[in-house]
């Protein structure tokens, strides 16, 4: 992968669709929550990035 290559174009398609459904489960938490700035973004998106990957790890593992 170059430099300005898109990380996205060398995920896989379980990957891109796990992506999107973080970025969704995010996006409607930042809007019920009303977060403003990057700090509570970040948050949120750490927050729920990090449980959907948690869910593949554990589906990966059984």
């Amino acid at each position: 992968m170059t430099r300005h290559a898109s990380l996205r174009d060398s995920m896989s398609g379980n990957e891109l669709m796990a992506s999107a459904f973080a970025e969704i489960v995010a996006s409607e938490r930042i809007n019920d929550n009303n977060d403003q700035g990057n700090s509570p973004c970040y948050d949120t998106c750490k927050e729920l990035g990090t449980a959907v990957g948690g869910l593949l790890v554990k589906k990966a593992k059984n």
